[in-house]
């Protein structure tokens, strides 16, 4: 789920599958969001419903889908400052899935050397994302779900970082 930031609220409680809404990081995302949701344990029938899919678990997003999550969510991405650089940190998220160590620290200090912007993935939400917006003319990440806020930005460059630990 990630930081999964909404341009509009929800009309209805989303519904996650059981296995999914227990996760306590999925909690605090919907918590840090406000998004209402409920558990679904049994079958449930759904008459209308948005699906973003993705044809490979932890695989990339495609261009096709960026676009359609945009059009479901329709966020609104104010123009980046020119030569506003920003970095999306983790500082070691602790992950449910996999232990992982970034650099984060180290980054951080080459980032604010060149005048630039951080900001910790955790702390990610509607408000503090539109706010960095304007600070997101390239975009540096700690590989992770956090980086899904760029697709509510106008980056124009992304450096992605992976650790070999992963």
């Amino acid at each position: 789920l990630g930081t999964l930031l909404l341009a509009r609220p929800l009309s209805r409680p989303l519904l996650l599958p059981g296995f999914l809404a227990r996760r306590p990081y999925v909690q605090r995302e919907l918590r840090i969001a406000g998004i209402a949701y409920e558990v679904a344990d049994d079958w449930v029938f759904v008459r209308e419903a948005h699906v973003l899919r993705k044809r490979m678990p932890l695989f990339y997003w495609s261009e096709e889908y960026v676009r359609a999550f945009q059009a479901c969510y329709a966020p609104t991405r104010p123009p980046p400052a020119p030569g506003s650089l920003l970095y999306l940190g983790r500082y070691d998220i602790a992950s449910e899935a996999v232990a992982r160590r970034y650099p984060s620290e180290d980054t951080a200090r080459a980032v604010v050397s060149m005048g630039g912007t951080v900001a910790r993935q955790q702390a990610l939400n509607v408000e503090t994302a539109s706010q960095l917006a304007e600070q997101a003319e390239t975009v540096v990440a700690d590989h992770g779900s956090g980086v899904l806020n760029i697709m509510f930005w106008r980056p124009r460059a992304v450096i992605e970082l992976v650790v070999d630990d992963w």
